[in-house]
């Protein structure tokens, strides 16, 4: 969800996320050897529905099965969670509520994969 964060062009919220991150994990930089706070960054992934025309249907973001290409997912929904883990050094990341492509986030082998080639190894 692009638009929670500033922007919805995934370059340019993965540098936002990435400033972000840094900025508040890193402080002022007085001692490095502690994080200020650990960023989680969420809702990790394709998380874009919020009530809406559906809602009185029951269909909400914690019922929403997103069908997504691969290619959807890498180009437009990851920059931003990519840069966060892999520039900014997120030490979080919460999956979606909804599932993706029949699978809850949390047990999808598709967002363990992108997570284990981002060399994510927070919680």
């Amino acid at each position: 969800r692009h638009g929670e964060g500033g922007t919805e062009d995934p370059y340019l919220m993965g540098e936002l996320g990435t400033a972000w991150t840094r900025g508040l994990q890193e402080g002022d930089g007085q001692d490095p050897r502690f994080l200020q706070v650990a960023v989680t960054i969420k809702h990790f992934d394709a998380n874009n529905i919020e009530g809406g025309a559906k809602a009185d249907e029951g269909l909400s973001r914690h019922t929403a099965d997103v069908n997504i290409s691969k290619y959807l997912l890498a180009d437009y929904y990851w920059p931003a969670f990519r840069a966060s883990i892999k520039k900014g050094n997120a030490k979080g990341v919460m999956c979606s509520y909804n599932s993706v492509n029949g699978r809850p986030t949390c047990t999808d082998p598709i967002m363990r994969a992108a997570r284990d080639a981002w060399n994510f190894t927070g919680y």
